[in-house]
């Protein structure tokens, strides 16, 4: 399903605890799915145009829609051989995502001109899953969630694998800032780890006190606010 902002959403100040909110028409009117949707992710448009939304599932097939809450026509549409999609980026602002799912390989979906390319593997890495990545807003790196405490970094044009992150526990949840310079890691410990993503480096941790595991990340702005 998709939720769009209210009115009183838009533009005026709410109180702390309303969201101004509204169910929309789902993504996938104009082009159900016949399994569940696991993998959703949006990218905004240049101007007044509306945004796009992908969406994906163990079916193999990933879609691409207009977002208009009204329609939602499909733009683009292309299945991916032997991947049951679990996870699905725009990486940065072009057309151009990845595609992963509890498999060695990867794939590359252009929604302009509809093309696929498999990765075989990731050279150097011995994982046999990876169901959950992450892309740099900026196009410039992708986090894969490799085994028990390791994020595996690629460069975003070449594919290569460039540099591991690791945390304790297992890794559950991975997101990028809005500039792509710092990375967020969400692991089975409860905690959250900030990595400076040029170099490494651990910049901060902080414990989920509530007890509640964290199974999702998103970030808005950057660590420089």
């Amino acid at each position: 399903p998709l939720l769009a902002a209210t009115a009183e959403g838009a533009g005026a100040a709410l109180p702390p605890h309303v969201l101004g909110i509204a169910r929309a028409r789902d993504a996938s009117c104009s082009d159900p799915l016949d399994c569940t949707a696991a993998a959703v992710c949006f990218r905004r448009r240049e101007g007044d145009g509306a945004p796009r939304v992908a969406f994906g599932g163990r079916d193999g097939i990933i879609r691409v829609a207009e977002c208009d809450g009204k329609i939602n026509a499909i733009v683009a549409r292309a299945g991916v051989t032997g991947l049951p999609i679990e996870t699905a980026s725009f990486l940065g602002g072009s057309d151009e995502m990845m595609l992963t799912g509890r498999r060695p390989f990867l794939y590359t979906f252009d929604a302009a001109s509809e093309r696929v390319d498999k990765i075989p593997r990731v050279l150097g890495r011995s994982e046999r899953s990876f169901a959950v990545h992450a892309s740099c807003p900026r196009g410039r790196r992708v986090a894969l969630l490799g085994d028990g405490g390791t994020v595996v970094l690629l460069d975003g044009r070449t594919r290569h694998w460039t540099a591991d992150l690791r945390i304790n526990g297992r890794v559950a949840a991975l997101c990028f800032d809005a500039d792509g310079g710092r990375l967020y890691a969400a692991g089975s410990d409860g905690d959250v780890y900030a990595f400076d993503a040029d170099t490494g480096r651990c910049a901060g941790r902080w414990h989920d006190e509530d007890g509640t595991g964290v199974t999702a990340l998103a970030c808005v702005g950057t660590a420089r606010g």
